[in-house]
């Protein structure tokens, strides 16, 4: 049995665009197959930026917003 991946965080929350989107990206390059990255944010713009970019690339990911209007994403790599 192959070892579970392990998570990556990434914290973005004083990022802005467009420095939050290449990071971002940045990131989700470093995941292994399986692998789950949790990022945070608090820009709202970024936030639909971000989901545009993972719907496009059929990754699977989750998002929550706290009360402080930060968005946690759960980002899931694809399996190989």
């Amino acid at each position: 049995m192959k070892p579970k991946p392990d998570n990556l965080y990434f914290d973005a929350t004083d990022l802005k665009c467009p420095l939050l989107f290449v990071k971002t990206k940045q990131w989700i390059k470093r995941l292994e197959p399986n692998g789950r990255l949790q990022l945070k944010v608090n820009n709202r713009d970024g936030n639909e930026n971000i989901k545009k970019y993972l719907d496009k690339l059929g990754l699977a990911y989750t998002v929550s917003e706290s009360v402080t209007s930060h968005y946690v994403f759960w980002i899931t790599a694809k399996e190989q």
